[in-house]
């Protein structure tokens, strides 16, 4: 079984996170956090690996607009393919069974776009080197943007004013590249159906609080995993026959 590899910065990890980490560890596999310090609430059975093997952290930047550090996040999981160390997945993941097992686990989030919050792919794949290789790119300008917004960042760089990666717009280095990436190199065949790891939509997260709904109500014989959007959830109480409340206490 292939391991499980999370990225995670911060003091604590919280309920959502902890019990998606140990919904993995549940069905069997290997999982590592990748941390530069220890979050103060690691679920047992967890293990650590530094994040500085793999990205120093005077890397570690924020999005200009947003302060989210998931551009940094974004870096990282392509660190983690090109090392070869398995299938990444958000903090943000649960696990209701095993991932198919396959080269690349990639799924559409909509009939448009990928997600890349389960994510795998060889580690000597021209999709792995692509995105790697963007990071390294100050001067990346997103062939999928609109074409004056192409000429503008043309201008700017042809006079030294290359764009920074934080101040692109929200997604450019994460969905929006993988699904560029994988559409130019041909892996649409690879691409999983939504229901697979995206079942829900982010608009819908407000089911995962009705007490008198169950996981098999959002979920299909194909949903492996379902990704919770943690940082759009709504602050509200949380019923425990709700789907969301069955997963913090481990019974989905």
């Amino acid at each position: 079984m292939v391991d499980i590899n999370a990225f995670w910065f911060g003091p604590r990890l919280g309920a959502v996170h902890a019990a998606c980490l140990k919904s993995f560890v549940r069905h069997g596999y290997t999982v590592r956090l990748h941390v530069y310090e220890p979050p103060t609430d690691l679920p047992e059975g967890v293990e650590l690996f530094d994040a500085e093997q793999l990205m120093k952290r005077s890397e570690l930047v924020s999005h200009g607009k947003t302060g989210s550090y998931a551009l940094a996040s974004d870096k990282y999981r392509y660190r983690i393919l090109r090392a070869g160390l398995g299938i990444y997945v958000d903090a943000d993941v649960y696990c209701l069974k095993p991932l198919p097992e396959r080269n690349y686990l990639i799924g559409w989030e909509n009939d448009k776009a990928v997600n890349g919050a389960v994510l795998a792919a060889p580690s000597d794949s021209r999709l792995v080197a692509y995105l790697n290789d963007v990071f390294l790119d100050r001067s990346f300008i997103p062939p999928w943007e609109r074409k004056s917004r192409r000429h503008k960042l043309m201008l700017k760089k042809a006079i030294g004013l290359a764009a920074d990666p934080t101040s692109m717009p929200w997604g450019t280095y994460g969905p929006a590249l993988i699904t560029h990436a994988v559409k130019s190199f041909g892996l649409e065949a690879e691409i999983l159906p939504i229901d697979t790891f995206y079942p829900l939509h982010c608009s819908q997260l407000s089911l995962l609080y009705d007490a008198d709904m169950t996981l098999a109500d959002i979920t299909t014989q194909r949903t492996c995993v379902v990704h919770l959007y943690n940082f759009l959830l709504p602050d509200r109480a949380i019923p425990e026959t709700s789907p969301l409340g069955r997963m913090l206490a481990g019974k989905a």
